[in-house]
């Protein structure tokens, strides 16, 4: 915009500059005369078959060293026009003033606003570049440069926690494979027919009652010494001063089997 201005500016100094004559240039005079009148040409265009000779005022076309058309403005409308420019140039200029003061009033805000600060460095990065678009004459480069440092590390950061994550998924996954796996070959093995199986009974099958086994223990003379045995395996109890063991389940047989010692020998 103020590049802008110094042109307009520029443009207007030239055309005042420019020496007007009173008698402009008409069709048909030579191309000496238009340069006594109107001075040496600011530049030119050539055409082949004739030349556009250009001024701050306008243009004048010569064929064969001779005017064919002449687009030349008045002194009166030149000032016009410079008016016209002047007042453009300035209505540009406070316009540029008015969006440079919102700018920097937007950004004071900003720095100061709590829920504006607590935002992702990501989304306040987002807003300061989106800002440069709108208030290019508002210096904020200093906030941008550490917010996008501090977002591209929080990006890595996050890169990395997602690959972790996605590493076990793909673990739970493989897991998960695994157990299908297992499972599909118990369901194999609870379906396949054992030996056994044509073999079995559709009656109730009976096994004989083993009967107890009474073994009758130190018997006689309680006074009598006797030599130390090993405690004998099963159930005792005494009746009438006699020890009775019944044995275990895996000592009884079918049979009964009574042992009766009386402590004597030869008895």
């Amino acid at each position: 915009m103020k590049a802008r201005s110094a042109i307009s500016c520029l443009a207007l100094s030239l055309c005042l500059s420019t020496p007007l004559f009173a008698d402009n240039v008409e069709v048909g005079d030579s191309f000496a005369v238009m340069v006594e009148k109107l001075g040496q040409p600011q530049g030119s265009v050539d055409l082949n078959d004739k030349v556009i000779y250009l001024y701050a005022e306008g243009s004048v076309t010569v064929a064969d060293e001779r005017v064919l058309t002449v687009n030349i403005r008045t002194a009166d409308e030149m000032a016009r026009e410079a008016e016209v420019r002047q007042e453009q140039a300035e209505q540009a200029k406070a316009h540029q003033e008015r969006i440079q003061n919102k700018g920097e009033t937007l950004k004071a805000n900003k720095l100061t606003d709590p829920e504006f600060l607590a935002k992702s460095s990501g989304e306040q990065l987002a807003f300061w570049r989106n800002f440069t678009h709108h208030f290019p004459d508002v210096d904020v480069s200093a906030i941008i440069a550490p917010l996008a440092e501090r977002y591209a590390k929080e990006q890595a950061e996050l890169a990395s926690v997602e690959n972790i994550i996605q590493a076990q998924q793909d673990r739970i996954t493989q897991l998960e494979q695994q157990l299908q796996r297992a499972q599909a070959q118990i369901q194999e093995l609870e379906n396949r027919p054992t030996y056994y199986a044509n073999y079995g009974t559709s009656y109730p099958a009976y096994y004989p009652y083993p009967q107890s086994k009474v073994i009758i223990v130190n018997t006689g003379d309680k006074h009598k010494p006797h030599k130390p045995h090993s405690k004998p395996q099963g159930n005792s109890f005494k009746v009438g001063g006699v020890t009775i063991t019944t044995p275990t389940v895996q000592q009884q047989s079918s049979t009964s089997n009574v042992q009766i010692n009386s402590g004597q020998s030869g008895q």
